[in-house]
């Protein structure tokens, strides 16, 4: 008969100090899991990188294109890569993925 381990105790809330003009704000967060830590998102080609900051930047893609000197067929297949990557949805999900993550 084996016996199972107990289960690991629960995760206690740390809390995050934030300086907000002359007062600090206060926020609790769950703190990173082990696999969290290691996890630093998808990795983008040198290029795709390029047309990442163009998206989050709100520029459409005949605006990338003409910026990256590419077509705009290239930038559609691009950004998608780039969604399925980040696992984001549409073009705003993104910008919010990437601006959070700069």
């Amino acid at each position: 008969m084996s016996r199972k381990s107990p289960p690991p105790p629960p995760a206690k809330l740390v809390a995050v100090r934030l300086p907000v003009g002359d007062t600090e704000l206060v926020v609790f967060e769950w703190p990173e899991t082990p696999l969290e830590k290691k996890s630093a998102g998808p990795t983008l080609s040198p290029r795709e990188t390029a047309v990442a900051d163009f998206l989050a930047r709100g520029y459409q893609n005949l605006q990338i294109a003409a910026n990256l000197g590419v077509s705009v067929h290239t930038i559609r297949h691009q950004v998608a890569s780039i969604l399925r990557k980040t696992g984001t949805f549409n073009r705003t999900d993104f910008a919010a993925w990437w601006h959070a993550r700069r």
